[in-house]
């Protein structure tokens, strides 16, 4: 306690600290995250913040219909965050599906599939289950891969019935796959470069998309099914689908590869996410960049926009998922998932909820030296373990 209280007679002396909270997990395989945030000027003193995490890589986020929860999935389990209480609410076993961008776990003895556009749950066909390569949004139809490797069939679950195969040519290895939500068309496309493969409903037919360079990462369809966007090395595509055609191309960056696209649901708006940690918000339309969000230290794998329009939701492999405010840009807050299945909900002013043990991960730097969170001065811990603050802030009401 001696070194608390030398600290903060500095204080009064100075009028300056500098705190640092360091969030770490007991995985050591990972590199360490860094972004500084800033305190609210109003504030009496000002802190700069230090995130290090080493969590598991995050593969796929997504809100949940309603908006009230967030999906955070990693290779092998996936985190489901309320936003009304600014908990995490469970974490289940399972596997993450990079084809169809969404994540299988066990329910009593059964496979469910958590839908990685819609984050709808969907019950899955025994049968189909190590097949299956994605589901339709609606969870009706799903694209399953055949015996042999390029060959593919589009099964009606509900119907329990085939509606459609085919074969693609040479040793195709599929790595993205999306239906469109009307359920009329489904995109999918190689690795090494493969060509992005569409299939008309309507014609029952299979054609190549033009003006497809490099691989595709992902595909995100425009609300009416009109167009798709096409996230790849090193640019966006935009095609309308009842031509083929690209229509617009954002503006790329030789050194980013794009990995990740959602379109909100007004059809008006894109987001992105590359590999130099940025999420980029966009005017379908003009074809302009609006805004920059900047904080992720790894790849941006994953990007969403919530069902009202107002946040954006990226995960990265930097270990966090984050929740940005469309507005104003701002990062509201960092949900970080440790193995142990402790969790912690940190804001951009510092402010923090916790599981029980969740703290154990959190400590403050004041000059050189490191302090547990959980073992600190009583006042300075409450001052930013503020659980009501931390709800308003995610849910956008601050």
């Amino acid at each position: 306690m001696n070194i608390f209280r030398n600290s903060f007679r500095l204080l009064a002396v100075s009028c300056w600290v500098v705190a640092l909270l360091l969030i770490n997990t007991a995985c050591n395989t990972k590199k360490a995250a860094d972004v500084e945030i800033q305190q609210p000027e109003t504030a009496a003193v000002e802190n700069i913040m230090k995130i290090n995490t080493k969590g598991d890589e995050i593969k796929f986020v997504r809100f949940s219909p309603d908006g009230e929860k967030i999906y955070s999935a990693s290779w092998n389990s996936m985190a489901e965050f309320d936003l009304s209480h600014a908990t995490q609410k469970a974490v289940f076993a399972g596997s993450y599906n990079g084809i169809g961008a969404s994540f299988f776990k066990e329910k009593k003895n059964k496979k469910v599939l958590v839908h990685g556009r819609t984050g709808k749950t969907v019950r899955l066909p025994s049968r189909f289950s190590a097949a299956l390569t994605t589901v339709s949004d609606d969870g009706r139809y799903a694209l399953v891969k055949k015996d042999k490797r390029a060959e593919f069939m589009i099964f009606d679950i509900a119907g329990k019935q085939e509606i459609f195969s085919f074969t693609l040519s040479g040793d195709y290895d599929l790595a993205v796959a999306r239906f469109s939500p009307d359920n009329n068309y489904l995109v999918l496309t190689g690795f090494a470069a493969e060509p992005a493969i569409l299939y008309d409903r309507a014609k029952g037919a299979v054609q190549i998309l033009k003006e497809q360079s490099g691989n595709v990462m992902s595909f995100a369809f425009t609300p009416d099914s009109k167009h798709v966007l096409a996230a790849s090395y090193y640019d966006l595509k935009y095609w309308n689908l009842g031509t083929g055609e690209v229509v617009r191309k954002f503006p790329g960056e030789d050194s980013h590869a794009v990995y990740s696209v959602d379109v909100s649901l007004d059809g008006k708006l894109a987001l992105s996410g590359d590999n130099a940690g940025t999420v980029k918000l966009w005017d379908i339309p003009s074809g302009k960049l609006l805004k920059t969000f900047k904080g992720h230290m790894g790849t941006v794998n994953s990007v969403a926009f919530s069902p009202n329009g107002n946040s954006a939701l990226s995960g990265s492999d930097d270990g966090t998922a984050r929740l940005w405010d469309i507005a104003t840009g701002k990062e509201r807050a960092q949900l970080i998932s440790f193995s142990d299945g402790e969790w912690v909900i940190l804001t951009s002013e510092g402010y923090f909820n916790a599981s029980p043990h969740g703290a154990k991960y959190i400590s403050v730097r004041i000059g050189d030296s490191v302090y547990p969170v959980d073992t600190m001065n009583k006042n300075l811990y409450e001052k930013y373990f503020v659980p009501e603050r931390v709800i308003s802030i995610v849910q956008g009401k601050y």
